[in-house]
């Protein structure tokens, strides 16, 4: 992954974006997670690279002890304004996912949703996933299909690879998209008994344009392309909508988005 993406500033800027715009449906995966992990009242449950909480916040609710780490100041500070909202009690901090705080076999239960194919050393967060947990606790790490498998995306990050060749938008190679290298990468990290499965859900659009408009206010790597065509990014930004909504009409999108989520023991 580029180096944009594995520091915490873009993920800063749209941090309030995330929060509204995306945290709500990835909450879904996470409640699948969470139950492929088997978490329960008073497991004590990590959630790394957390963004804005979701996950960490559906474990309170179920009664766990939970804990959430990212690098993203502006993601922890959304999680705690949540936290107290809801009145739940969620243990976050600022950390790296590569170098986690924490002692060895500290937890019951492990999860990093959608945030692994962006750590600079997948392998070396890998195996501090399976050293914070406990002999026999669950990790489930989730990650997403090709994109081509999400028409609506891969047409926009299509448009912005052409524009900016140099950045790797949409690329059919990007990691830990296949459940085989998953499966791989988890056992080599140490991982045992590991069972890996494709989830499905839809996101709810008011129009394809509607979407483009909120992944612009919430995704790193549009913000990224955003700020590398500076004063090009009017057309850039003004064609992907019109293409999509000539693509795909301009009423609501009920969109299926797939994710991998694969579970191993320590």
């Amino acid at each position: 992954m580029p180096g944009f993406l594995t520091g915490p500033r873009l993920w800063d800027v749209v941090a309030g974006g995330y929060a509204h715009e995306i945290a709500p449906h990835f909450a879904k995966y996470g409640a699948d997670a969470l139950a492929l992990a088997g978490a329960g009242a008073q497991s004590r449950v990590l959630d790394v690279a957390c963004g804005p909480g979701a996950v960490a916040l559906a474990a309170a609710c179920i009664g766990a002890r939970a804990f959430a780490l990212d690098f993203s100041e502006g993601m922890i500070s959304r999680l705690c304004k949540r936290a107290r909202e809801e009145g739940v009690e969620v243990h976050a901090q600022l950390g790296d996912g590569t170098a986690l705080p924490f002692g060895d076999a500290s937890f019951d239960v492990v999860l990093c949703m959608f945030a692994l194919p962006f750590f600079s050393d997948r392998g070396k967060g890998l195996r501090e996933l399976v050293r914070v947990l406990k002999p026999g606790g669950a990790a489930v790490i989730g990650t997403w299909v090709a994109m081509e498998r999400m028409p609506v995306l891969a047409e926009a990050y299509a448009v912005l690879g052409a524009a900016l060749p140099d950045l790797p938008f949409g690329r059919a190679d990007r990691p830990l998209c296949e459940l085989g290298q998953l499966r791989d990468e988890m056992a080599a990290a140490g991982f045992r008994d590991i069972e890996a499965r494709e989830i499905t859900h839809s996101i709810e659009a008011i129009s394809a344009d509607g979407l483009w408009r909120a992944m612009q206010r919430s995704t790193p790597p549009i913000r990224a392309a955003q700020e590398a065509l500076g004063e090009g990014w009017g057309d850039v930004h003004r064609r992907i909508g019109e293409m999509l909504s000539a693509r795909w009409g301009e009423g609501p999108q009920r969109i299926p988005m797939t994710a991998n989520l694969a579970r191993g023991r320590r």
